[in-house]
C-alpha cells in the first residue's frame, strides 16, 4: 500500500536510534537487554525495509528518536551516517533525506527545502564536506554561517 502511495506518503526509519540502542548504549542497556528486547533484529528488520522502500521508490525521511540520554538532540546528523553506513545511501542522497524534501514532509509548499530562484531554504556553511563526510556536520567547531530565510544569522 506504501508504493502505491509513495507520492503521498513517507517512512521515517528511526534507524539512529535502533543503532545506537544496539551497539553504543552499554551504559544503558546490558548486553542481555539488548538480546532480550530484539533491538539488533530490529535494526536488521528495518534495514531490510529501507533496502526494500527505496528499491520500490517509497520516499524515505532522515529523522530519528532524539532526545534520550543516549541520543541527545545535537547528535541527530548522526542519522546522515547511519543511513549511509546500514542502508546504502550515498552521504548526498542522505542529505535530501533530511533536507530536500522538507517543507512537503510538513504539508508545507514545495518551494522549502531546496535552493533554487525564488525558494525558500535555510542554509548552513560547513568547514568541510558533508557530501564526502557526513559526520562533519556532528563537529560544532565546524559549522559556520547560518542564513534563515534568506538572512545572515551569523555563527551557528
Amino acid at each position: 500500500m506504501l508504493e502505491q502511495h509513495k507520492e503521498d506518503v513517507f517512512v521515517c526509519p528511526n534507524i539512529g536510534f535502533t543503532v545506537v540502542a544496539a551497539y553504543e548504549a552499554s551504559e544503558w542497556f546490558t548486553e542481555e537487554q539488548v538480546v532480550e528486547f530484539g533491538i539488533r533484529k530490529a535494526l536488521a528488520g528495518a534495514i531490510q525495509g529501507v533496502k526494500e522502500f527505496r528499491k520500490r521508490g517509497v520516499w524515505i525521511r532522515g529523522r530519528s528518536d532524539y532526545g534520550f540520554r543516549f541520543t541527545p538532540h545535537e547528535k541527530n546528523a548522526r542519522d546522515l551516517d547511519h543511513l549511509v553506513q546500514y542502508s546504502g545511501f550515498t552521504p548526498i542522497k542522505a542529505i535530501q533525506t533530511m533536507t530536500k524534501p522538507g517543507g512537503q514532509g510538513m504539508a508545507m509548499p514545495n518551494e522549502l527545502g531546496q535552493v533554487h530562484a525564488g525558494f525558500l531554504a535555510d542554509l548552513l556553511l560547513v568547514e568541510g564536506n558533508p557530501v564526502t563526510d557526513p559526520k562533519v556536520l556532528l563537529e560544532h567547531d565546524r559549522l559556520g554561517c547560518v542564513m534563515k530565510d534568506g538572512r545572515f544569522h551569523g555563527k551557528s
